[in-house]
């Protein structure tokens, strides 16, 4: 598995620097959270490795690739997924239909074949079926394949979101404040959720989050971002009591 090196990395809006010379790397395989306050450039620098922002200057490789040389569609076939703060799946349709709709090894839809309901089609259903009751079944969701979005609860909707993910077979999974909306039992099992993935999937795990006790209870590496600077990087216990994060989060000196 590659790992994700970033280096030297600016943005700027305007004339105002949303990142300024941040690097930082995610090994194969590790745990990585990335927090800090509002307005730290979290989802900035998130946005810069899925391919929505460019920014000024600095690089992003994922192995030997350039990923800011690839456009952001390209992102997902150098193996890198991400899932986003606001759960977006289509009302009308069940969850496994939702699953099977995003596949990347789905050709477009309404085809002809697929109104005539020729072999090749229906084997591709079939095969898009299967992919997506086994991403859900790794999740432990296969009681939600025939269920519509509206009927689940957020928690529910946040594990099969990551399932959705997980079918574009990633070897980096970027994970974009998963405990909001969550009640603490549901955080509890979200923790072990993304140990299983990152273990049983073999996937690094770069996630951005506001709970604190999510990231000290989950993240191997804790790095910590402020006005778009990265400040301290470490252990969580390290990085718990380092005075620089606490003025961050604080205000005050400690």
């Amino acid at each position: 598995m590659p790992d994700l090196q970033i280096t030297d990395l600016t943005l700027k809006f305007g004339g105002v620097n949303a990142l300024t010379d941040v690097s930082m790397t995610v090994s194969a395989g590790a745990m990585v959270a990335l927090v800090g306050p509002n307005g730290a450039g979290k989802s900035s620098l998130f946005n810069c490795i899925n391919r929505l922002y460019t920014p000024n200057s600095g690089s992003i490789t994922y192995g030997e690739e350039s990923v800011l040389h690839l456009p952001a569609h390209r992102i997902s076939r150098i193996g890198i997924a991400r899932t986003f703060q606001n759960i977006s799946f289509v009302p009308s349709l069940t969850v496994l239909e939702n699953l099977m709709i995003a596949d990347p090894t789905a050709r477009r839809l309404g085809s002809f074949g697929d109104t005539l309901r020729l072999p090749w089609s229906v084997a591709r259903e079939k095969r898009l079926r299967d992919r997506a009751l086994a991403a859900l079944d790794a999740l432990d969701l296969l009681d939600t394949a025939q269920r519509k979005p509206k009927e689940l609860s957020f928690g529910t909707l946040k594990r099969a979101e990551i399932s959705r993910a997980l079918l574009l077979e990633p070897t980096l999974l970027l994970i974009d404040e998963p405990v909001g909306g969550l009640n603490e039992n549901e955080i509890g099992e979200l923790a072990q959720l993304l140990r299983r993935v990152r273990d049983d999937f073999q996937t690094a795990v770069l996630l951005v989050e506001h709970h604190m006790g999510f990231v000290m209870s989950l993240a191997e590496t804790v790095i910590v971002l402020d006005g778009g600077r990265k400040i301290a990087e470490g252990t969580p216990r390290e990085v718990s009591s380092d005075p620089k994060v606490i003025e961050a989060y604080l205000g005050v000196a400690a």
